[in-house]
């Protein structure tokens, strides 16, 4: 029985690639697989993974990692140790050679990751003045290209509505009233669409009582239709009566009301009959009302959207108007550079209240209902004063021109149509005006440069500086084969808008993607495997599927150790080095936030521009998605891509003609399609599942290792709950927590590390300093039965769960620190520049746990130790 989790043929490529790993790093091929997961948390998180990984190598316990799952910050520490693996020797002395560079806590790859703790801004003032300009600089080029493309919608609207104007104001005998047609817009949108469709609601025969009873076959159209009557008849009185051309006008447009009520029920019932079709009786004719109903109501609320935003719209135009007024007969150059002035707020006030919103201490905090609210609000003011900045600026220039000239105007819009279209297919903007790249480039100087050989020359010891050597591809990054572990990098795929794709649970607005040396997994049943560069689609059997699997030459891995035909063409992604991908993983401050995802962080951090996420091309056209999928039991056929809507399929060609626009506008609205549409967009791991145990979990290893190293000051386990939940939700396996009872069963090495959670964190003790009583949390794991677990695979796993917490036994150096900063170690992660008091106090924290974890490890390894099936 396959197993759509861990498919087969990605499964054999990683036991292959462990088998090799395993006998470079000369260890014993049937001990049971070990993963080491390291959580998010930024250079906190970091820096006690790496006390920790120093603690199992000095135990020579590093060579027996297998795996090797990071997030976020916990990534940093992850690409170091595997590119430490690449660059160093080959033979059978690189492991040994690894684990005496990280035994030495001052060997030249340590003392560079001591020294450059603040590794964002190492040279001080110079580098944050650099930084400044960093961020202003794309700040501005974010806001001129949306300005653009505001400032042409604004003309085309100031020039049309002024056309428009002259001509209602003859034909309306209005020439002596002040007239505004943007305000027409939503009042035919209310009559024209929103009343017929409210309408078309009742006009549905009511299926109350019997198939064949008179309550059965009653609708209020009867009703309605004397009321529409008496509406008209009374608009006619008053335009005879009043010879006012508005009230005739309304007269008019509620005749037509009455008409389109009625064209919109024959429309929602010949679609309803055409989906129904083929099926008779009456339960179908039930079911038929409900879908004429549902799509009423459907597109009532698509429609009542559509009415609020042309409202909005001529808000904002009578805004700018006011504004514009207000400021045009002021000459005086104090009072223009005052409104210059109070223009330039809009971006550091974004950005302070982006800051505000980052620095609570859990990001899931501020989708909180009040919290939410409170963003929102203050994010829509600022979109909106943005808008009305733009608006004015239009209101301005066509009151600049000249009567008879307003051809200038046109020769505008067709200048700036012309930009808008060149700057909006330049698909490398998107990410290069992010702050993606500069936090790249910092993390990979930082902590891939501590392997480059070229950083031991003093002349390249300024982490500021880019050198050769400090990058690397991901296909030279193999840490596996020089004896390391496998390393699964994970981020998240951001989605919001499901696409009616039904792929996953929609509460979490995210799915995970999980970067392997064999391959790549999306979502619980989505994988591909890599081919050069390129990835072979391992399609589920039914249903939706990412990846498309298309009928092809038969084409083999690539990677050396299994030449395995794949019956799928290949699919071609953006390529992305290790740092890209380190970066990517650790994107927590971003416009899409995964499950934590809500409208008014988004467009608070997109009209600041702190964006850390990336738009990956995945090589994927949606078009290109099988229609059909294989056969299914009752021989019906599944389709591999539900048939998108209407608005979807304009929406998607919009997006193919000016991809940058509509990207950026995704970002700045909450509307992430994930992998509905070739661009994804990609932020933190965490944003799914901070701790890294959830690829390990799909593996059933027996002994997983997890450093939770997140911002929990109050020590409530948040991210091990949502682990919990998910591993039972998505692979079945269910994780408990072992009590005292049964961890004193197991002997004291393990009872004296490992509590239950409420033991875990500062303890309130009268007198005494507030110390952890245990670091750790261990869980018994029952994996799925069904499909039971594969050769190689563990039924039952342990699950060790490392806590930052302080006991009081750590070193002196350590409890110093802790006494003078409270909040150790549960600090801010917003807090990236450590100096060498903070740094070196998470590192010695970690180690030291980890010295006492080495202990315990070879109990839980030998088989009477393991948990029984089903326990």
């Amino acid at each position: 029985m396959g197993n759509a989790s861990f498919p087969r043929s990605l499964r054999r490529i990683e036991e292959e690639f462990i088998a090799a790993r395993r006998q470079e790093a000369r260890v014993d091929a049937n001990q049971p697989l070990i993963g080491v997961a390291l959580s998010g948390g930024g250079i906190r998180s970091a820096t006690f993974a790496l006390g920790l990984l120093q603690a199992l190598a000095s135990a020579r316990l590093l060579r027996s990692i297998d795996y090797l799952s990071t997030v976020s910050g916990g990534g940093y520490c992850g690409a170091f140790l595997g590119a430490l693996y690449c660059r160093t020797p080959g033979g059978a002395v690189a492991v040994d050679a690894v684990e005496q560079s990280l035994r030495d806590d001052s060997s030249p790859a340590v003392s560079w990751l001591r020294e450059n703790g603040r590794y964002l801004a190492p040279g001080g003032g110079g580098d944050v003045l650099a930084a400044v300009a960093w961020t202003v600089r794309n700040w501005l080029a974010v806001h001129i290209t949306m300005g653009a493309y505001f400032l042409a919608i604004f003309l085309l609207l100031q020039l049309s509505t002024g056309w428009i104007s002259e001509r209602l104001r003859h034909g309306l005998n209005l020439n002596s009233q002040p007239f505004d047609p943007l305000w027409l817009l939503p009042l035919a949108v209310l009559l024209l669409c929103v009343a017929p469709l409210a309408a078309c609601y009742w006009l549905i025969a009511d299926s109350q009582g019997g198939p064949h009873s008179a309550a059965h076959q009653r609708s209020l159209w009867p009703a309605l239709l004397p009321m529409y009557a008496y509406l008209v008849v009374l608009a006619g009185c008053y335009s005879l009566i009043g010879r006012d051309g508005l009230v005739s006008w309304l007269a008019a447009l509620l005749t037509l009301t009455i008409l389109l009520s009625l064209v919109a029920y024959i429309v929602i019932a010949i679609w309803t009959w055409r989906q129904t079709r083929g099926s008779d009786g009456e339960l179908q004719s039930l079911d038929r009302r409900t879908m004429l109903r549902n799509l009423s109501t459907d597109w009532l609320g698509g429609w009542v959207g559509v009415m609020l935003g042309l409202v909005c719209l001529a808000l904002v135009d009578r805004c700018g108007g006011w504004l514009y007024s207000h400021f045009k007969g002021q000459h005086s150059l104090a009072t223009w550079l005052t409104g210059l002035s109070s223009m330039t707020v809009i971006p550091p006030l974004a950005q302070k209240l982006a800051k505000m919103a980052g620095g609570r201490a859990k990001m899931s905090e501020l989708v909180e209902s009040h919290w939410n609210l409170v963003w929102a609000a203050l994010a829509l003011v600022l979109g909106f004063v943005l808008l009305v900045v733009w608006n004015a600026l239009a209101h301005a220039i066509i009151a600049w021109l000249p009567d008879g000239e307003s051809w200038v105007v046109w020769s505008a819009v067709l200048w700036l149509a012309i930009l808008i279209a060149l700057a909006g297919n330049t698909l490398s903007f998107i990410n290069r005006s992010s702050l993606e790249s500069f936090y790249q480039a910092r993390l990979t100087r930082a902590y891939l440069g501590a392997s480059n050989q070229e950083r031991r020359d003093p002349a390249n010891a300024d982490v500021s500086d880019a050198i050769a050597g400090d990058g690397m591809t991901m296909s030279q990054y193999q840490p596996h084969a020089r004896g390391g572990p496998l390393h699964l990098i994970n981020v998240t795929i951001n989605e919001t808008v499901d696409g009616r794709s039904n792929i996953e649970q929609r509460d979490r607005k995210g799915l995970p993607l999980a970067i392997g040396p064999a391959g790549v997994s999306a979502g619980v049943r989505h994988h591909a495997l890599w081919c050069r560069g390129t990835l072979l689609s391992i399609a589920p059997r039914t249903g939706f599927r990412i990846f498309p699997k298309r009928p092809a030459k038969a084409a083999t891995t690539g990677h050396g150790l299994m030449a395995q035909p794949v019956a799928a063409s290949p699919i071609v992604p953006e390529s992305l080095d290790l740092g890209n991908w380190t970066a990517i993983s650790g994107a927590a401050a971003s416009t899409g936030t995964g499950m934590n995802t809500s409208f008014g962080l988004s467009l608070l951090c997109g009209l600041a521009n702190v964006r850390l996420g990336y738009w990956w091309n995945s090589g994927i056209d949606p078009r290109a998605r099988d229609q059909m999928g294989a056969a299914g039991s009752a021989g019906h056929r599944e389709p591999g891509r539900s048939t998108p809507a209407l608005a979807q399929r304009l929406g998607e060609a919009v997006y193919r003609l000016l991809p940058v626009y509509c990207a950026l506008l995704d970002e700045w609205t909450a509307r992430f399609h994930g992998p509905a549409r070739r661009y994804w967009n990609l932020s933190d791991g965490g944003h799914f599942e901070n701790l890294g145990v959830y690829e390990l979990l799909r593996r059933r290893l027996p002994l997983i290792i997890a450093s939770d190293a997140e911002c929990d000051p109050n020590y409530q386990f948040g991210d091990l709950a949502r682990l919990v939940r998910k591993a039972r939700t998505d692979f079945g396996a269910h994780i408990t927590i072992l009590n005292r009872e049964e961890l004193e069963m197991l002997g004291p090495e393990i009872a004296d590390l490992c509590g239950e959670l409420h033991a875990i964190g500062p303890q309130d003790s009268p007198g005494q300093p507030a110390f952890s009583k245990r670091v750790a949390a261990l869980a018994r794991i029952a994996y799925a039965s069904d499909p039971p677990a594969p050769p190689g695979q563990a039924a039952t796993g342990w699950l060790i769960v490392i806590k930052a917490a302080v006991t009081g036994q750590e070193p002196v150096d350590v409890l110093d620190y802790h006494r003078q900063n409270p909040g150790f170690p549960q600090q801010s992660t917003l807090e990236q520049f450590f100096d060498e008091a903070q740094w070196e106090s998470y590192r010695c924290l970690g180690q030291f746990i980890g010295q006492r974890l080495t202990a315990m490890l070879p109990i839980l390894l030998q088989p009477a130790s393991q948990p029984a099936a089903g326990s």
